[in-house]
Parts: C-alpha cells; structure tokens; sequence
C-alpha cells in the first residue's frame, strides 16, 4: 500500500463518507449550489448560506446564541465585517486556481491572513474559531481549501505527513493550515489528477474530495466508530 493519504484505499474511504455521512453530503452540495447561483463567493448574498453551512457542519455551539441568519446582528454581522476587511485576500485567492494548480507559495501570506482573522478569539466567536475558519475557507474555495478538524488532523499525524497532537486542540494554526494545503496538493499532484477527480462525482469539488478521504482515515485511525460496507 502506497504511502500518504491518497493510496489505494481512496476510493474505498469515499465511499464510506458517501455511505456515512449523507447529511454532510446534502449539505456541501447545497452550499456549492448557492456559490454559483449567487454569482460567486464574495458576493454579500452567499454569506447567508456560509452560516447555514457552518451549523451543518456541527459548529453552531462556538458561534454563539444569537440570531445566526440575520446580516444585521450576531455571527453573521460578524462574519460579514471580517469578510469586508479582508476583501483584498479573498480576491487573491478566488484568482489563486485550483489546488493542483495553484502556487501556493505565492498565496502563503493571503491564506495566513485570512485563516488568523477568521479564527481569532474574539472575531467570531468568544473562543478561538480555527476549525470554523477552515470550514469558511472551504465554502468560499472549495477547488482549493481543505477543511481541517481532529480527523483530518489525525490523519496527516498517522501518515507521517505533519505533527499534529492527539488533544482537542491539535496544534491548529495558520502555519499547519497551509502545511495541509500544500500536503494535499502535493497528494493529489502524486496521485494524478484524473485518477483523484474519479474517486467521487464529477461535480464534487477537488478540496471536499481530499476531505473525504482524511476524514475517513482519521476516524477509522481513532477505531471510534463501526463502519458501514462501501
């Protein structure tokens, strides 16, 4: 078996998601859908569906109690004013390409900027927001930007490909985050792009296939949870 987190169990790791995860499924494909339908990912409209994609994910106990859906008050407002702030790199980035094509190195700075904004203490949330930033990250880039969480932490850690430590708070920074980019662009470039696309759905996004296959590793690394057939 080859080495890394894309081998010959890639396939067989999106499939369980598929088979596991169906909720998380409907979800992703919906907010991928408003991306396009509004016009693009900085246009103020998709925010909206930015929320309903965070609480999806099961983020909605660190993004507080208020009225999450309205742009006039609560995490959305808040959300709303970072994403004016940091309107010059998300611009960056939406220009960056895709992860198998993009130079990474050159966009090192924008990605820092925005994942140390969005994850602030205090920023979104009262308490440091890092998986949420990700997952923000990926909603706005799905072509390039991977979401990371203890699963995907975990399974960077157990393929020997970055140190991440087995605690609820990994060691996530902005400087892992774009380690994990630029590992997952690595994977994928290794791997062959048309063989990686053919793992999921035509439509799937390139970044949620990789997350697919982490979150898949990292579980079944954890041995937490009794798997359904493929």
């Amino acid at each position: 078996m080859s080495a890394g987190l894309l081998n010959e169990r890639a396939r067989d790791c999106v499939a369980l998601y598929d088979a596991g995860f169906v909720h998380y499924n409907l979800i992703a494909d919906g907010v991928y859908r408003a991306r396009k339908k509004v016009g693009g990912p900085l246009q103020p409209e998709f925010e909206r569906f930015i929320v309903a994609g965070l609480l999806g994910f099961d983020m909605g106990r660190t993004m507080g109690r208020e009225d999450r859906y309205s742009l006039n008050m609560g995490f959305a407002r808040r959300l709303h004013d970072c994403l004016v702030r940091l309107r010059s790199d998300l611009q960056e980035l939406l220009e960056g390409g895709t992860l198998p094509a993009a130079n990474l190195p050159g966009l090192r700075r924008a990605i820092g900027r925005i994942y140390d904004s969005l994850s602030a203490r205090g920023t979104l949330s009262t308490k440091s927001f890092h998986v949420g930033a990700t997952k923000i990250l990926h909603w706005l880039f799905p072509d390039l930007c991977i979401m990371l969480d203890q699963n995907v932490a975990r399974a960077f850690s157990a393929s020997g490909l970055i140190d991440f430590k087995g605690t609820t708070q990994p060691g996530y920074c902005s400087q892992k985050y774009f380690e994990c980019i630029q590992m997952a662009q690595e994977e994928v470039r290794c791997f062959g792009l048309a063989r990686f696309v053919s793992l999921d759905e035509a439509e799937t996004p390139i970044a949620r296939i990789f997350d697919k296959v982490a979150f898949v590793t990292g579980l079944q690394t954890s041995r937490q949870r009794a798997w359904p057939s493929a």
